[in-house]
């Protein structure tokens, strides 16, 4: 990683912060339009057809939805139950746009969550902005390119920010390892 270059350690926790702060307010208003909330799980749906069948079942029973647990210790929220929150968000929006887990459905889902962060007040040169879209399109690309998520993602939602989204697939693919 080019480290003549960075983000400033307050900047950067500061932006999380207003980041994890930003992930409850569309979740909260969303489970009183659904009618339900969600719960972290290590065994939430992993495909479209069954995250669309459980939003059913708990638009139905009340019921919260799974929201994965998994993978939460090395992100842009400084705190688990903020990624799970997002995580709902992000879910229910999948059922709600009618968009699968393909690499159109993600970007289409992104840049939904995008333009709610814009909407958030949160400008699209901003610190928050540039991490959020780091964090759901660059980390996309990460997949169509190397096969896998990045094993770190906070580390590589940074490097999208300081050195690019090409650079910092390069810098993950050759740190290898398993998929996240």
């Amino acid at each position: 990683m080019n480290t003549s270059k960075g983000i400033d350690p307050v900047s950067l926790r500061l932006a999380r912060r207003r980041l994890g702060e930003f992930a409850f307010s569309p979740p909260r208003s969303r489970r009183m339009s659904v009618g339900f909330g969600y719960r972290p799980s290590a065994h939430a749906p992993d495909t479209f057809e069954t995250l669309s069948t459980e939003y059913r079942s708990c638009t139905c029973s009340g019921l919260p939805l799974r929201v994965s647990s998994l993978f939460c210790e090395h992100v842009i929220f400084e705190v688990s139950r903020e990624n799970h929150a997002l995580r709902f968000w992000h879910d229910t929006n999948h059922v709600q746009l009618r968009m699968d887990f393909s690499a159109n459905g993600e970007m289409e889902v992104a840049c939904y969550q995008l333009e709610a962060l814009r909407a958030a007040g949160f400008a699209s040169n901003s610190l928050e902005h540039r991490l959020l879209h780091a964090d759901s399109i660059g980390q996309n690309f990460c997949l169509a390119v190397i096969g896998r998520y990045p094993i770190d993602q906070l580390q590589f939602d940074v490097w999208c920010v300081t050195d690019g989204v090409d650079e910092a697939i390069a810098y993950e693919f050759a740190k290898g390892g398993e998929a996240a």
